[in-house]
């Protein structure tokens, strides 16, 4: 036989190798992100659909369903919040490169030819898709500046604090986020950014007249945004003064009425949920609701998303299916629940 018969063998154990290095590079990401101080706040296992997401007090798990992959998400510090995103988005295109050489090093011939060029389609893949958010190739984002309109993570010099509260309010550290809150007030930045964060702290502590008196005063621009607060805002305060659910249930019909499209957003789905479960429309509500459920990913919002599959259950007479869904919802939740018998309903004054 040839001296190059064994290729074939080779190629395979080359892309097995490839594959090996890709699972191993979050590794090191993760290495890095220690290094720079950046908090971890979610960590994915696998492809494809989420078939359960678990959180904890500083970081969301989320089990997909082919479990073959690590990957997470971080949190820079505010100090130096665009420098080390750019390293930590960086360092997924570059680590790869340089681990695979390194075991090429210690594999022969076809191996480390299949193994290279594997490793190299995927991070040239991974370096040309587009981010979710900002529309921008991975390897722009790395290599090039824009502007805040375009990227506010990475060029808004007053992102970081905002990402900071934002993250303090729904992992549960409401003391952070209300000393960062005056901070985020004098920036101006998003607009009603603020009120954005007051409204989601009172609403998470029950205090859903102080929201809905937060969410009216949003600038006008943001009047689709302050209708949709204050109807979602009105519903879960039905929950605990039943005597306002019929004045609830009329402001989401005139709401819904007046759109033209139903919009996508999560805030959508959760409102939507809980109209639907007043009106008696189970079925619909149960949808709507695991919509939200599937896109959420912070723990404030999964403990939110329980609570109305919890009141769902109920309503359709699955009382122990309730109970075990207000179980898990309150383990969700970041914050204490000593005053939160009914994890939806207001605390009783």
């Amino acid at each position: 036989m040839s001296a190059g018969s064994g290729w074939i063998p080779e190629t395979y154990l080359g892309l097995v190798l490839g594959f090996a290095v890709l699972l191993l590079d979050p590794l090191l990401e993760l290495l890095l992100a220690r290094g720079l101080g950046a908090r971890v706040t979610n960590v994915e296992w696998g492809f494809g659909p989420v078939l359960r997401r678990i959180p904890g007090r500083a970081h969301v798990t989320e089990i997909r369903m082919l479990p073959i992959r690590f990957q997470a998400r971080y949190l820079p510090r505010r100090e130096h919040y665009a420098r080390d995103k750019r390293l930590l988005i960086g360092s997924g295109l570059v680590s790869p490169l340089l681990l695979g050489a390194v075991v090429a090093v210690f594999v022969p011939g076809w191996t480390t030819v299949a193994m290279l060029a594997f490793v190299l389609v995927c991070v040239l893949i991974r370096a040309l898709a587009k981010e979710k958010y900002t529309r921008r190739r991975v390897i722009m984002r790395v290599v090039r500046g824009t502007t805040p309109s375009l990227d506010a993570e990475l060029a808004e010099p007053r992102f970081p604090v905002f990402a900071h509260t934002y993250h303090a309010v729904f992992y549960g550290d409401w003391a952070t986020a209300s000393a960062l809150l005056p901070a985020v007030h004098a920036n101006r930045w998003p607009l009603d950014g603020s009120k954005l964060i007051v409204e989601a702290l009172h609403a998470a502590r029950g205090e859903y007249e102080e929201a809905v008196s937060v969410a009216m005063d949003f600038d006008p621009s943001k009047r689709m945004l302050a209708d949709l607060e204050t109807t979602h805002l009105a519903l879960l305060m039905a929950e605990a003064r039943p005597e306002t659910t019929q004045q609830a249930v009329m402001l989401a019909g005139a709401f819904l009425r007046g759109q033209t499209h139903v919009a996508g957003s999560e805030g959508f789905a959760a409102m939507l949920a809980l109209y639907r479960l007043e009106t008696g429309n189970l079925p619909n509500a149960r949808g709507c609701m695991e919509r939200f459920l599937a896109s959420v990913g912070t723990p404030l919002e999964i403990a939110d998303a329980l609570c109305t599959r919890a009141r769902i259950e109920a309503a359709a007479g699955g009382v122990d299916r309730a109970a075990r869904t207000l179980r898990e919802a309150q383990t969700a939740d970041p914050a204490s629940r000593d005053t939160h018998r009914d994890p939806w309903a207001a605390p009783r004054r």
